[in-house]
């Protein structure tokens, strides 16, 4: 990954990086949920604060030049809706015969004909899911663990596998089937992420409007086929 400003952390600030990756990991691996990404989110805090960067805003790739409207309500609306598409014709089933198990998406039936609720969930979706994973998961992870072992092929074939794997068991509440299919989609947005040159905003954005167009399929009542 292309991203200068990780070179400014301090070589001897790398053990609390490695710590922060690792920490961060467990959370998702021993508490899947909503406040996973809360405290992952804590450590990432903590832990790029203490890397001392001059831009530690940029090294999560929150860049000034990412942040422009085709980008995000054009380009972002198109990938994710194609996402879906593939996400719910294509591998949604794949996986429920391979794995035998349906998806456990009981979590989301309060949308169901309630437009209060999905009023009031969307921004919340937004600022926990789109933002908060994306910070925590592609943001931090990922250019963290390019920084330690470098960025060869092998390291971000593995990068790619080891964030997706956790980004998926992070969904543990969707059954096993959900969790294959969040780690696929995690997989998804992390070459998404690569691709684009570490732009955070981009991948934030896909998400954001990814879960969104999937809260109005519950809405709707189209859920019920998923």
């Amino acid at each position: 990954m292309n991203n200068e400003t990780l070179n400014n952390t301090k070589p001897d600030r790398l053990w609390l990086t490695a710590v922060g990756m690792l920490l961060v990991i467990a959370i998702s691996i021993t508490g899947p949920g909503t406040l996973t990404t809360v405290y992952g989110f804590l450590v990432v805090l903590l832990v790029v604060w203490q890397e001392k960067n001059s831009s530690f805003m940029a090294t999560l790739g929150f860049k000034k030049a990412d942040r422009n409207t085709i980008s995000l309500f054009v380009k972002a609306p198109f990938v994710a809706a194609l996402m879906v598409m593939v996400y719910v014709l294509v591998l949604m089933p794949l996986v429920v015969s391979i794995t035998g198990k349906p998806l456990d998406l009981s979590v989301f039936e309060s949308f169901k004909g309630d437009l209060i609720t999905t009023l009031v969930a969307l921004p919340l979706v937004w600022l926990m899911a789109a933002f908060g994973e994306e910070i925590v998961f592609r943001g931090f992870l990922m250019t963290r663990f390019s920084r330690i072992f470098g960025e060869s092929r092998p390291s971000l074939i593995i990068n790619v596998l080891i964030m997706g794997s956790t980004f998926g068991y992070a969904h543990g509440y969707q059954g096993i089937s959900g969790q294959i299919l969040s780690g696929i989609t995690g997989m998804v947005l992390a070459i998404v992420f690569y691709r684009m040159k570490n732009n955070l905003w981009f991948c934030i954005a896909v998400h954001g409007w990814f879960d969104t167009i999937a809260l109005l399929l519950f809405y709707f009542g189209v859920g019920d086929a998923l």
